[in-house]
């Protein structure tokens, strides 16, 4: 399950969805301004090992 977040009022129905889904795995991608300081984050082409956390 995948779920795609890009309005605030998007955030409380995309984890109530995941909740339900607790027996397959489930993925939300946060669409944010590129301009907002997001930590921990993962910068857009790094891989999970390049998170940053400061």
């Amino acid at each position: 399950m995948s779920e795609r977040v890009e309005r605030q009022e998007e955030i409380v129905p995309a984890l109530t969805e995941a909740a339900k889904s607790s027996h397959v795995p489930c993925v939300i991608e946060f669409v944010i301004d590129s301009r907002w300081k997001v930590l921990p984050i993962v910068p857009p082409g790094k891989a999970l090992p390049e998170m940053v956390f400061q």
